[in-house]
């Protein structure tokens, strides 16, 4: 079997920048969240690749490191897989200290046509409803809610990010101001571990790859 080049945006292999069925697959099929992921990706992501240029140009090659990685764990979860594996790429170029040039142009290539074809996705996508203006469910428990929490993140279920969003001054409740605060970062970091570990429950495993196919491992 023929292994893709991971430093080659048109490889054969790579097809198309999102795996759209493998997303709402993801979240249950819930179209509308998994809209709402890839605008949030969109708005997160959309200067990864300045931010990693700049912290090299800097010679801060640990934080372009950390950069890449969070890039690659957020463009798995939106099932990116060619850049999910060029984030792998430009990880492991940075983790052996050789020449970045060459993985850093092709993650950039390989992003901009990810934003591309977002910005195209969500160009139609309808208006959020505006807060109070349908009956919204009961809250629920915030046991039940933590322990609802915790077993998406463990699982790295994308259905996490939702419910945390829903959830934040609940969250903030229980967990105070500065613990909310670090979860956030994990949360928009999709470091799933840690935020499981911020909910007082250690991942009993490490989050699973979304697909093996691309998993980089």
């Amino acid at each position: 079997m023929k292994l893709p080049n991971l430093l080659d945006p048109a490889d054969e292999m790579f097809g198309v920048p999102l795996d759209l069925a493998g997303g709402i697959e993801r979240v249950m099929g819930d179209r509308g969240m998994f809209a709402r992921i890839l605008s949030r990706f969109r708005l997160d992501y959309g200067r990864a690749a300045c931010a990693i240029r700049t912290a090299l140009s800097e010679g801060d090659r640990p934080l372009a490191q950390r950069l890449t990685h969070t890039l690659k764990g957020a463009s798995g979860l939106i099932e990116a897989r060619p850049l999910h594996l060029q984030a792998l790429a430009l990880e492991n170029v940075l983790r052996a200290h050789i020449d970045h040039r060459t993985a850093m142009d092709r993650l950039e290539t390989e992003l901009n046509r990810v934003l591309r074809e977002l910005d195209k996705l969500l160009k139609n996508t309808a208006a959020p409803v505006p807060p109070g203006s349908v009956a919204q469910p009961a809250a629920p428990r915030r046991t039940d809610m933590l322990e609802r929490l915790r077993q998406l993140l463990d699982v790295g279920d994308g259905a996490a990010v939702e419910l945390f969003e829903e959830s934040r001054q609940q969250l903030t409740d229980v967990l105070g101001k500065q613990v909310m605060q670090e979860l956030t970062l994990a949360m928009d970091a999709f470091d799933f571990e840690r935020a499981l570990k911020l909910l007082g429950q250690p991942a009993a495993r490490p989050t699973p790859d979304l697909r093996p196919a691309y998993s980089g491992r």
